[in-house]
């Protein structure tokens, strides 16, 4: 069910273009994800990380390994980007955790000695080439009953009926990163293929998907999209005046949710982080606010109760490694 953006010039053409933006980015900022979704990984398996050894694929700036490392025996985290592993082993240093390692490299072509007992794959499967090979990798890594989860964009919530469709009926380029939109399905193919169960489905960024961020955001990224299509004489304005009212009508929705106890107030995880004598203060600044993991009125909620879990703007997916050994008598 994935829909796979076609790879045009101008946008992400292949694996090498992708890194050379990615390190753009990483030039100007370490905030490549939204505030909550790694603290709300965490919560969700910190019982699971204790004493154990974790492997982080596309850690990025190293956020997410080091909230692990409070919990794990050891971290290591994975980047293509060379600029990332350079924040991300500064900033561990910054935040103490001695217990995490970081490389450049990516699952399918570094050297990773042992077993882990844990893998995290954190907003990285919808800009890879082939996530069915990040999958298997994976699986390669861990030991028997090995934990993975996963999280990515979520697109069954009012801003995705919009970004959906003006991305399948007009091709209109929504994202310059993103290669494909996932969807609960693909992450049960992926699993089924690659050895794995899935176990639950944690929804977050129920703003974005359906209240005023929803509205903010494809208020700016529709314009940008036609404009890189070279499309003209949309009306905006009926567009916008719609968006709005729709968002403002969702949030009924949202308190009832709330209300409810569908959605849970996500709890951030709380690291010290010191200045060092290698840390300027600028990057020091940065990186404080960078592992707080919060910004303010965003992302406050996460829900793990069906069917509403799966209608959040960003998913997280934990799943086993299923047991494949034959047992004694098996043919």
């Amino acid at each position: 069910m994935n829909f796979d953006k076609k790879i045009k010039s101008g946008l992400v053409e292949n694996k090498s273009s992708l890194k050379g933006k990615y390190e753009e980015v990483y030039s100007q900022t370490f905030f490549t994800s939204f505030a909550g979704i790694h603290s709300c990984i965490i919560n969700s398996i910190k019982n699971e990380l204790l004493g154990k050894k974790v492997i982080d694929i596309g850690c990025g700036a190293g956020r997410l390994s080091i909230f692990a490392s409070a919990y794990a025996t050891k971290v290591d985290g994975f980047d293509f980007s060379e600029k990332a592993i350079e924040i991300a082993t500064l900033l561990a240093e910054c935040c103490s955790a001695g217990n995490t390692n970081f490389f450049v490299g990516d699952a399918g072509n570094s050297k990773i000695s042992g077993k882990y007992q844990v893998a995290l794959i954190s907003e990285v499967i919808e800009h890879a080439q082939n996530p069915l090979d990040l999958f298997k990798k994976a699986n390669d890594c861990l030991e028997k009953n090995g934990l993975l989860v996963v999280s990515c964009p979520n697109f069954h919530n009012f801003r995705g009926f919009t970004y959906m469709t003006m991305l399948s009926l007009f091709d209109f380029p929504m994202s310059i990163a993103d290669l494909r939109q996932v969807f609960v399905e693909d992450i049960e193919e992926w699993a089924k293929q690659s050895g794995f169960k899935l176990e639950r489905t944690i929804g977050l960024l129920y703003d974005l998907g359906w209240v005023e961020r929803a509205f903010v955001d494809m208020k700016k990224r529709v314009p940008l999209a036609a404009q890189d299509k070279k499309v003209k004489g949309l009306n905006y304005k009926a567009y916008n005046k719609w968006l709005e009212a729709s968002a403002n009508r969702n949030k009924e929705l949202v308190n009832w949710l709330e209300k409810n106890g569908y959605l849970k107030e996500i709890k951030r995880i709380k690291v010290s982080c010191k200045k060092t004598s290698n840390a300027s203060q600028e990057f020091f600044e940065k990186a404080a606010e960078y592992i707080s993991d919060e910004k303010e009125n965003e992302n406050r909620w996460c829900c793990e109760k069906a069917p509403f879990n799966k209608t959040g703007a960003g998913t997280i997916f934990v799943l086993r490694k299923a047991d494949t050994a034959k047992k004694e008598g098996d043919c």
